[in-house]
C-alpha cells in the first residue's frame, strides 16, 4: 500500500480564494450564499507545511499527496516503527504516545516548535470523552501561533443522530446518540472554541484500497443484513483528499461540510456488489432481528441517514471521483490488482478470460501454482502504429516497462515480457537517438522470437480504435506464421476503445469513459498550470480513413462536457487532418477551422491531445503547435495543448484489462 497514493493524481484545478468574513466558534447550521466555484485545486506547495495529528488511513493518504505536491509534511506518531517509515516517506515525525506521561519534555517542546512553523494543521485522532486529546496537548501552543492558515478536523455524520431516513445536511442540528458521536460533537466545538482557522468535515464510512466491502468480503467478515428502508452513506478515501484540498483552496474558517457521495444505500445491495466485482458468492441475507452482529455492529443499524452533499458543489466545485460505490469499489479493485495487492479471490479479469474461454474453446495460459510456475507464460508485443521520432519510441518503452511491471504482479496470468515495439515506421529511427538500441517492428520481432523457440504471445494493439493495421499486417502475419508453426499460440487483445458486443457486457468495459477520464486530467493539469479560468476546450484526434477509428472520437467527445462541467466555458472536438472527398467528412471540423471560430477568437484555449504518444503530430513542435501559431486564435489569444495521454495510471490499467480479455487471433477477421 506504501506506494498506492504517490500515483494517484487529482484531476482538479484552481483559482485564488478569499476567507468569508463569518463568525467562528459555533456549533450551528449553516447558511451559505457563497457563488458557485467550478472546480478546485492543488494549494502552492511554496512555504506550506501540513501538521497531521494521527498519520492512520485517511492521514497516510493525504500525507502522500502533500509530499508528492512538494509540501513539508509534519505528522504523530505512537510507535517506533511507524516513525521509521514515515521518515523513510519524507514525514518529519513527532513521537505522541498515548499516555501523556510516556512523552519526554524534549518531545513536547519539539512538537510545540512545530506547531509554531506550520501553516496548515489537519485532525485525524480520535477524541475521548473529555474531547480533543490532540487540542488539550497543544493548546497554548496553537494560540500563540502567527503563520496558520487553515485547520481540518475530521468528525463524523454521527453527531446528526437518527432521523429516519430522512435527508440530512450542513443545517440539520446535531443530536449525537452513541457514546462515539457525543464525543465528536464535543471535539468540534473545542476546535470551532479556540476561533483558529478551524473547518469541520464530517465522514460517513470511508472506503479505499484495502479497506471497506472489498476487503471485508475478501476476509469472510462481510455480512448482508436487511433492515426495512435502512441506508449508509460512505465515502472513498481519495474524494476525501480532493475535498481537502479544495477547502484549502477556499478557506472559510467556521464551515462545515458532509463529505459523503451521492447514493447511500443499504449495506447488503453494496456488499452483494462488492461480491460480484470479486467474483465470488453474497453471504446470505439475514433480517437484522436475527442476525449476529456485534453490539457495534448493530449500533450503526440504529441510526439511518440520507446524507446530502450539495455544499461540497456548490461552495467548493467539487466533483467527486466517485460519485457512487460503485464507481469507487470498481476503482478500487482495480488499483489494487493492479499493484499486486489485497487478498486473494477471484478477479474479475479471470471471470473475462472464462468467459471468452466458453465463447472460443480457449485453453488458458499456465497459471502460477504453489511453489513455482506451470510455463512461463507468454511474451507481450506491445504495438504502436508507428512514428518517425525517438520521442515515440522512448516512450512506448516506458509504457512496456511499465505495464510488464504490472502485468506480472498478476499471478493468475503470468507474463514472460513485454516488448515495445511498432507496426511500421520507427525502424527508421537513429539507434543513436534511441540508447544505442533500434526500434523493433512487430512482425519481424514476432518472427525472431518464434525462431528462438517461443510459442506463445499476446499482440497487445496500442491503438485508440480498430486501426486497419491491425488485420491487415498483424493478424495476416500471425496467421501465416501459425501455417508454418502449428503449435504457435497467438492471441490479440482488443484496442483501447472498443465495442464489441460479444466480448463484453456492457458500456464499463469499452474504454472510451477511462480515455475520457485521462483526458480530462490533462486538461485539468493544464488549466492549473497556466492559471487558466474556464477556456474553451478542443479535443483533437489525427483523424481517421476509416469511420469505425472516427467513432471513437465522438463516443470519449459526449463524455467530455460532463466530466469538464463549469471548468470549461465551451467544448468542441475537432480532427488534425482529414482525406478530401464527402466519405471522409465524419472527422470534421478540422482544428484548423476551428481556431478560426468568432466565438473562439481572442479566447483562452486548451487543445485536449487525442494521442497516445509525443512525435511528429502531438510533439512540442508538431503539426498540431503549427495549425495552432498559423491560426487566427493562436495569435489574438491564449492557445495551450495539454500533454498526450501517454504513461497515466489509468492508461495502464485499461492495458491490463485488455491483456486480460485477448482472443485466438484466429477469431481476429482479416481484410
Amino acid at each position: 500500500f506504501s506506494s498506492m497514493t504517490s500515483i494517484r493524481v487529482c484531476a482538479a484545478v484552481a483559482a485564488t480564494a478569499a476567507i468569508s468574513a463569518i463568525a467562528w466558534g459555533q456549533l450551528q447550521p449553516q447558511t451559505v450564499t457563497t457563488a458557485p466555484r467550478p472546480v478546485v485545486a492543488h494549494v502552492a506547495s511554496e512555504g506550506k507545511a501540513m501538521f497531521i495529528f494521527g498519520l492512520g488511513y485517511t492521514g497516510d493518504c493525504f500525507a502522500r499527496e502533500l509530499l508528492a505536491q512538494g509540501w513539508k509534511v509534519y505528522g504523530t506518531v505512537r510507535s517506533q516503527a511507524s516513525f521509521e517509515r514515515y521518515t523513510k516517506l519524507g514525514v518529519v515525525c513527532v513521537m505522541l504516545p498515548e499516555d501523556v506521561s510516556q512523552q519526554t519534555p524534549e518531545e513536547v517542546q519539539a512538537a510545540q516548535e512545530t506547531l509554531h512553523s506550520v501553516t496548515h494543521i489537519l485532525v485525524t485522532a480520535a477524541p475521548t470523552d473529555t474531547g480533543d486529546p490532540m487540542l488539550a496537548r497543544f493548546q497554548a501552543a496553537l494560540k500563540t501561533t502567527t503563520k496558520l492558515q487553515w485547520v481540518g478536523y475530521l468528525s463524523t455524520v454521527g453527531v446528526y443522530g437518527d432521523v429516519d431516513g430522512q435527508r440530512v445536511d450542513e443545517s440539520t442540528p446535531v443530536n449525537p446518540k452513541t457514546q462515539r458521536a457525543k464525543r465528536r460533537v464535543l471535539a468540534e466545538k473545542q476546535w470551532l472554541d479556540t476561533r483558529l482557522p478551524v473547518h469541520i468535515f464530517r465522514l460517513p464510512g470511508i472506503y479505499g484500497p484495502l479497506r471497506g466491502p472489498l476487503e471485508k468480503v475478501r476476509s469472510g467478515t462481510a455480512r448482508r443484513v436487511l433492515k426495512e428502508g435502512h441506508v449508509f452513506s460512505r465515502i472513498h478515501v481519495d474524494d476525501i483528499v480532493l475535498v481537502l484540498w479544495a477547502s484549502m483552496a477556499r478557506p472559510r474558517p467556521g464551515a462545515i461540510y458532509n463529505v459523503a457521495d451521492d447514493l447511500p444505500e443499504a449495506g447488503h445491495v453494496v456488499t452483494e456488489y462488492a461480491c460480484g466485482l470479486l467474483g465470488v458468492q453474497p453471504p446470505p441475507l439475514v433480517a437484522f432481528e436475527d442476525s449476529d452482529l456485534t453490539p457495534m455492529g448493530k449500533s450503526f443499524y440504529s441510526e439511518s441517514r440520507f446524507m446530502t452533499n450539495d455544499l461540497l458543489k456548490t461552495e467548493l466545485g467539487v466533483q467527486l471521483r466517485y460519485p457512487t460505490y460503485r464507481e469507487g469499489l470498481k476503482a478500487q479493485l482495480e488499483e489494487e490488482q493492479r499493484l499486486g495487492v489485497g487478498a486473494p479471490a477471484q478477479r474479475p479479469w479471470n471471470q473475462a478470460l472464462k468467459r471468452l474461454q466458453s465463447l472460443f474453446s480457449l485453453t488458458p495460459f499456465p497459471k502460477k501454482v504453489t511453489g513455482r510456475r506451470a510455463g512461463p507464460g507468454p511474451t507481450v508485443l506491445l504495438a504502436d502504429n508507428g512514428s518517425v521520432r525517438a520521442a515515440s519510441a522512448l516512450n512506448l518503452r516506458e509504457i512496456a516497462s511499465q505495464l510488464e511491471a504490472v502485468l506480472t504482479k498478476d499471478p493468475a496470468r503470468p507474463v514472460r515480457a513485454v516488448h515495445a515495439t511498432s507496426v511500421r515506421w520507427s525502424d527508421r529511427i537513429n539507434a543513436d537517438q534511441l540508447g544505442g538500441r533500434k526500434a523493433p517492428l512487430t512482425v519481424p520481432m514476432l518472427t525472431q522470437l518464434i525462431e528462438q523457440g517461443e510459442r506463445q504471445f499476446v499482440l497487445l494493439p496500442f491503438f485508440f480504435g480498430p486501426s486497419a493495421s491491425i488485420p491487415e499486417i498483424l493478424v495476416k502475419a500471425v496467421k501465416a506464421q501459425q501455417e508454418q508453426y502449428p503449435d504457435l499460440d497467438v492471441r490479440m487483445g482488443p484496442s483501447l476503445v472498443c465495442r464489441c458486443p460479444f466480448l463484453f457486457e456492457g458500456p464499463k468495459h469499452y474504454g472510451d469513459d477511462v480515455i475520457a477520464e485521462i483526458l480530462l486530467d490533462r486538461i485539468l493539469e493544464t488549466i492549473l498550470e497556466r492559471g487558466l479560468t474556464a477556456p474553451v476546450v478542443v479535443l483533437v484526434d489525427h483523424g481517421s480513413p476509416q469511420a469505425a477509428v472516427g467513432r471513437v472520437r465522438n463516443y470519449v467527445a459526449e463524455k467530455m462536457p460532463a466530466l469538464l462541467g463549469d471548468a470549461a466555458s465551451h467544448f468542441v472536438e475537432a480532427s488534425m487532418e482529414r482525406r478530401d472527398g464527402p466519405e471522409y467528412a465524419f472527422n470534421d471540423p478540422l482544428l484548423e477551422v476551428v481556431l478560426e471560430r468568432p466565438e473562439i477568437v481572442g479566447r483562452d484555449v486548451v487543445v485536449a491531445l487525442m494521442f497516445l504518444q509525443p512525435g511528429k503530430h502531438a510533439g512540442a513542435a508538431g503539426d498540431i503547435a503549427g495549425i495552432i501559431d498559423n491560426s487566427t486564435a493562436g495569435k489574438t489569444g491564449r492557445v495551450f495543448m495539454t500533454n498526450v495521454i501517454g504513461t497515466h495510471p489509468k492508461l495502464l490499467a485499461l492495458l491490463a484489462k485488455r491483456y486480460a480479455q485477448s482472443v485466438p487471433v484466429a477469431a481476429v477477421p482479416t481484410i
